[in-house]
């Protein structure tokens, strides 16, 4: 059945019946304790909405499983300034109702196309022959992990976690770490360091796959993790470029291990070069401030309490304050 409503298009007053993904599933009760209720989130590729059923909650909410997708009828309400859907039926989605899982997986607010393109133009200002030849071999028009990686998600939830997530966080890395380039010419390889930002995560085509309309981790991801994965990955094409020196290889792998910067996050071996130190900052910039996008995204979906604070995000540990950025442009708060 083709999807004709969208969580993007809908407004106030609308009355619902189409599928939903549904996450977030909590089985409430009112404040005065008298009432218990459902409370949730429905989505689709286009957003979310916060979404409330007051009537059978209990049952409802035994209906199904965060992920899942779901048949809702309803109502589109407005709840402090905010929408939300009214849940008057629920059901989940069965194979003869054959929707299409597409319509419910997260993408990259790009479009495909011009991250392509942006990433060719990365790859050929890269000057060292044996990076860009490397590069060419994994991420160019031809290369063998183009596709996958057009597809990837970054991270399971975390940061960047939608179709397209992993090449849209490469692409900002590189812009973040060529400025950090800039400020130590002296002690720094530009290309070497393009070259370990567009590859550092390549082992996440092997960690993650695509399950219903989220990623699950794979056997080999659970059991190596993708920090070794990746770089076993690049030293094998590497030995398939002609005479790519020892020592470039060594900082490029170097780089790679070492980019999650600390044991305790996962790193191997701590970032002990310049190159290494500016991949794994740019990494945790690229990461850090997707979270806090997400958060302001969510807040705008209604994840938050509706006076400018966003929900809680307990890998920050902080609820983001999205006020300054609603406020129109020359007010001072």
């Amino acid at each position: 059945m083709a999807k004709q409503q969208w969580i993007g298009s809908l407004r106030r007053g609308d009355a619902i019946l189409d599928f939903f993904a549904a996450q977030d599933k909590v089985l409430a009760t009112t404040s005065d304790n008298q009432r218990r209720y459902l409370r949730l989130r429905l989505g689709d590729r286009t957003g979310w909405l916060p979404a409330l059923a007051w009537d059978n909650a209990v049952q409802l909410y035994e209906a199904f499983d965060n992920g899942d997708i779901v048949k809702v009828m309803g109502t589109v309400e407005e709840f402090r300034g905010r929408l939300q859907i009214r849940v008057h039926k629920l059901r989940v989605a069965t194979a003869q109702d054959r929707v299409d899982l597409h319509d419910f997986l997260p993408v990259s607010r790009f479009p495909v196309r011009e991250l392509l393109e942006r990433l060719d133009s990365v790859i050929d200002g890269v000057q060292n022959p044996y990076l860009q030849h490397l590069l060419r071999l994994a991420l160019g028009p031809q290369g063998e992990a183009r596709e996958a990686f057009t597809r990837a998600s970054a991270a399971k939830e975390v940061h960047h976690a939608y179709l397209g997530g992993l090449l849209e966080h490469v692409l900002e890395m590189v812009d973040v770490a060529r400025a950090l380039c800039a400020l130590h010419p002296e002690y720094t390889d530009p290309d070497l360091v393009t070259a370990a930002v567009l590859l550092h995560d390549i082992g996440k085509l092997q960690e993650f796959e695509q399950q219903g309309h989220g990623f699950a981790y794979t056997r080999p991801g659970e059991l190596l993790g993708h920090v070794f994965l990746g770089a076993r990955w690049v030293e094998e094409r590497a030995r398939q470029v002609p005479g790519f020196p020892e020592g470039l290889l060594e900082e490029l792998l170097h780089c790679i291990l070492s980019h999650h910067g600390l044991l305790e996050h996962g790193a191997p071996v701590l970032p002990r070069t310049m190159n290494a130190w500016i991949v794994y900052l740019a990494d945790d910039a690229s990461a850090k401030l997707n979270q806090v996008r997400r958060l302001y995204e969510r807040a705008g979906s209604g994840g938050g309490d509706g006076d400018g604070w966003s929900e809680y995000d307990p890998r920050l540990g902080i609820r983001a304050y999205t006020g300054f950025a609603q406020a129109p442009q020359g007010e001072t708060a």
